[in-house]
């Protein structure tokens, strides 16, 4: 984290919004989704290894380790389109992937007392089933959403199961 300058979007604040827009825009995630996901994502940008002044911004997701004290272990990565129509994706250099997860609930419930819990790829999945789903399920916004950031590994799914033994669980 410590290589990086780190952006956020605050909830309500559409000035702060725009520089998230080229992120969202292309997978159809509207304002409300943003905002009420907005403690759990950031613009990340770092220097381009010898590249004087060049820099990389992407859509990171935190990764945290499930039952942990919280410290961010690494980020799942989402790049704008580029001319090629093909998005850049993966986890940040030195990321915790076999441990690490994506955890977040628009209401701020804990893993640990989570009644259902929602498990996806990617972080942009988890916010575009909470779009489709946020009207018809009111309880939603109380759900935890978790993402594997690609490949699940057995780490993650213990420590999420015994963070988390009693929820519903849906793989998503």
């Amino acid at each position: 984290v410590k290589d990086y300058k780190i952006h956020v979007l605050v909830s309500g604040d559409r000035e702060s919004a725009k520089p998230f827009y080229p992120f969202f825009r292309h997978r159809g995630l509207d304002l409300n989704t943003q905002y009420a996901f907005s403690d759990f994502f950031v613009l990340a940008d770092r220097d381009v290894p010898g590249r004087k002044g060049s820099m990389i911004r992407n859509l990171s997701f935190p990764l945290t380790v499930p039952g942990g004290d919280g410290t961010v272990v690494g980020f799942e990565e989402r790049g704008r389109p580029g001319r090629d129509g093909k998005t850049y994706k993966g986890k940040a250099a030195g990321s915790n992937g076999s441990l690490g997860l994506w955890i977040a609930s628009p209401a701020g419930t804990a893993l640990k007392v989570a009644k259902r819990v929602h498990v996806f790829e990617s972080a942009y999945d988890a916010m575009a089933y909470y779009q489709l789903h946020r009207d018809s399920d009111k309880e939603l916004r109380k759900a935890v959403f978790v993402s594997t950031g690609g490949n699940t590994t057995q780490g993650q799914m213990q420590g999420l199961i015994r963070t988390a033994p009693s929820p519903v669980f849906r793989l998503c």
